[in-house]
This record gives structure tokens, sequence and C-alpha cells, in this order.
């Protein structure tokens, strides 16, 4: 990358940190989140962009906090949720107006953290690329170019062959890529998960004793399919100290009470689209042919019309359950003439 990123900070001031400097901020001892923390401790003294991946509720979030706080970096930690910004004042919210200060400015000296990064338009994309590139900017409507110093932590739940993002763009921002595992992926964490959710919520809930979980519990907990990864076990919790203060919560007590089932997925309509797939082929007569192209056309538009029904028309939403970039959704809505009935900043 560019050497904007480091010439503030010369090779001798780049202290390695030691990976159980992560241990004050994340919790687990598995093997994918020792790598995690191995990780974090190696980038977090430099300015190098970072992008974090990982399933939605994995915690994303933290991991951006964590790398700030390990940092060298004294200004506000500032974070963006890019799915929620409204389309039409983006680059107004992102770069600024005239004489009012936008989110890149209020990181000064600090980290703008831009989860669901992918729901940028190409137009935003453009332009932080050049603010990556030249460490300045110029607010919407202005001609004052203002000198700007942040270090860029960008997150989202795609995997890197479905991003969406601009190759110039996604090339600045993903020089240290990070991956958050999800919770299934280290269960046996989950004993200090719960430990430390514990003792969190007891410092917000003092009128309350915290309820314990028994071996079986814990065991309920390990057999659950964790959809929802982190948010969903920091919930269930949540509800067992509501429910049960003081009281020993057992195997019993989780699935009568705390664990809830998930939402169907939109897997559902995978699986039909493969099972028409599958009868068409069986019922194409012999030296009969088909147009695979306008076949599969059909698959998609079917799959897009169906993720923007169950979202309620939320396209960023839908680009989420379909693993896509909100752009590339965009687009490909534009190709197919796929229409919602929603405000456009939806």
């Amino acid at each position: 990358m560019t050497s904007h990123w480091t010439h503030n900070i010369g090779p001798a001031q780049i202290v390695p940190m030691p990976q159980s400097a992560a241990d004050d901020f994340l919790v687990g001892q598995t093997a994918p989140m020792l790598r995690l923390k191995r990780l974090l401790a190696a980038v977090a003294p430099s300015d190098a962009p970072v992008l974090i991946m990982g399933p939605v509720g994995a915690g994303k979030d933290r991991v951006a906090q964590a790398l700030h706080q390990m940092s060298q970096r004294k200004g506000a930690f500032v974070c963006v949720d890019c799915a929620a910004l409204n389309e039409a004042t983006l680059e107004t919210d992102l770069f600024g107006h005239n004489t009012t200060a936008g989110l890149i400015e209020t990181a000064m000296d600090g980290t703008l953290f831009l989860d669901n990064v992918t729901a940028l338009s190409d137009a935003a994309q453009t332009r932080l690329a050049r603010v990556l590139d030249t460490r300045s900017l110029r607010r919407t409507g202005s001609n004052l170019s203002i000198t700007v110093n942040f270090r860029l932590v960008s997150a989202t739940c795609a995997d890197l062959a479905s991003l969406g993002l601009r190759a110039d763009f996604f090339h600045r921002i993903a020089t240290f890529p990070l991956t958050v595992p999800a919770l299934s992926a280290r269960l046996q964490d989950l004993p200090a998960l719960v430990a430390d959710i514990l003792a969190e919520l007891g410092r917000s809930h003092p009128a309350l004793d915290a309820p314990h979980f028994d071996a079986s519990a814990i065991q309920a907990l390990a057999a659950h399919s964790w959809t929802g990864n982190l948010r969903e076990l920091h919930n269930i919790v949540l509800r067992a100290f509501l429910m049960f203060s003081g009281q020993t919560i057992t195997a019993r007590d989780l699935r009568e009470a705390l664990l809830m089932s998930a939402p169907a997925p939109l897997q559902t309509a995978d699986d039909t689209a493969i099972a028409q797939a599958q009868h068409t082929c069986e019922s194409l007569p012999e030296g009969g042919d088909m147009d695979l192209r306008c076949y599969l056309r059909d698959i998609e538009v079917g799959l897009i019309e169906t993720a923007l029904e169950r979202s309620n028309g939320s396209v960023s939403k839908a680009a989420d359950t379909l693993r896509l970039g909100r752009t590339t959704l965009i687009e490909k809505m534009r190709k197919y003439g796929i229409e919602r009935d929603i405000p456009a900043a939806a």
C-alpha cells in the first residue's frame, strides 16, 4: 500500500504487542480466537487499514473496538453503519458539507469504523479511496482541502468472493484482513463467554443476582446451532439473567424458556431452485435442449425477489441475505428491471 498510512510512524516506533494484550478485550482461548488475537496484536500498533470479515453477530464491532484500544491513537472511535446511512445524504454524512464536519473529521487522530462497508455507493467508494490516497478531503460544496489523520477499519459479513466493492477501493481498505470466527467454530469458549456476559450484566443490573449455568445447560448451549452467533448468545444470557436471577439454570430451562428457534432461512428458496433444476433436467426430452443462461437468469431473479419480499423491500437486508454487496444487488435489480414499492433511501 501507499506510505501515507505509516509516514508518521517509523519502523522503530512500531512496537509489537504480545498476544496476551488482546485478552483484555476479546474472550476465548480456542485456536481460531488465539489466531485472531495474534494477528490483532501484530497489526494494532500500525496504521494499516484493516478489513474485518465474519458472519452476522460474530462480534466484528468488538474486534474493531479492541483494535482501536490497542492502537497508539488518542482520538475517538467513530462507528458508522453504512447500511443505515441515508443514500441521499451518505456523502455529506461522511465527508461533511461546507462549514460542517463529517464523520471522517470526527474520527481525527482516532479510528473510523465502517460497518457493512459493502453498502457504500460506488461514488462514496471512489471519493473515500481518494481520501485514503491523499490523506485530505474536500467537504461537499467546498473547495478547501482539509488534511485528515485517521485509521480506517472496515467490516463485512460477506465473503471475499461476493463483496461487490470496487477493486481500487477494496485494495485500499483490505491491507490487513482479519476473520472473526463463528460461534459454532469456538464452542469450547462458551463457559468463558457466558461468564463474561454475566459479569457485564451484573454491572448494569446491580440489583439482580447472576444465575448459574450448570453443566447440562452448557452442553445444551454447545448443541445449539448459533445462527445469530455472539449476539444470539448475549440475548439468551440476558433473558436468563432477568428470568432466573440467583437461580441455577439447567438444560431444561434453556429448552423451555430461553432457546428460541431461528427464523426460516432463505436456503429454502435455494432448495426449491435446485429441485426445479433437477426436475427440468429430468423432464428434458432425449435430444432436446435448454437455454441455460435464461434458466439461470430466472432463478437469480426469483431469489432476488424472494429476498426483497422477506426483507420488506430493504435492499441492504436483502443484499446481506444473498451475501451480495448492496451496490451489486442494485446493479442486478436494474439489469433485470426489478422494482421495490418502498422509498429509494430504504
